[in-house]
């Protein structure tokens, strides 16, 4: 049995022995994490300098007044390859979560990236419950308690089928990212556009 069809079956295993409820969590978060990646990945302004929308300029804007404001100014020099890593990331994670591979690492990575997101660029919006991270960061954790229960987290299996599992992953979540630099949004792609005819 190969890698691919490995994955599909332990999926749909473990879709059919969740209880609805986590269910729908593991849907909405999968899904979303996915969707981030790509806003992330079709934005052509996203990684590159000058832009609008480039990650550097908000890392920068974060850092003001962000409790962990000095550690976003020492990533500021790399943008690019943080942005870079935050979309692989994105998808990623959404992607194990939805095929079920390194589950209770996947739900830990969306647990402390929504932790970051929210220490990095929602920490002092007012009321606390207008900020989307602070709820995707309890969400993230509520979705790995659940999965883990009463057992201690278990260590991320680098036997050959984990790995060539996590690699299978990893792979997608690249070829997505790339997928989304080759499909810009229509209003980046418009945008760009106009300032090319003007120059």
């Amino acid at each position: 049995m190969n890698s691919l069809q490995s994955i599909s079956r332990s999926a749909v295993t473990s879709w059919r022995s969740q209880s609805n409820a986590l269910r729908i969590m593991r849907l909405f978060l999968g899904i979303t994490w996915i969707y981030a990646g790509w806003d992330k990945a079709s934005d052509p302004g996203f990684l590159t300098q000058g832009a609008p929308t480039y990650i550097g300029t908000q890392l920068a804007a974060f850092a003001q007044s962000s409790p962990i404001g000095f550690l976003l100014n020492h990533t500021i020099e790399h943008a690019a390859l943080v942005g870079a890593f935050v979309m692989v990331s994105e998808f990623a994670i959404g992607i194990a979560t939805l095929l079920s591979v390194a589950p209770n690492s996947a739900a830990f990575g969306g647990f402390a990236m929504a932790t970051g997101l929210w220490l990095s660029s929602s920490f002092h919006t007012s009321p606390y419950f207008l900020a989307s991270d602070s709820a995707y960061a309890i969400l993230w954790l509520a979705y790995l308690l659940l999965l883990i229960g009463n057992r201690r987290m278990p260590s991320f299996n680098l036997e050959r089928r984990g790995a060539i599992r996590a690699g299978v992953v990893a792979s997608i979540a690249v070829l997505g990212s790339f997928a989304g630099r080759a499909f810009p949004k229509a209003s980046a792609a418009s945008t760009s556009a106009k300032s090319t005819s003007k120059a």
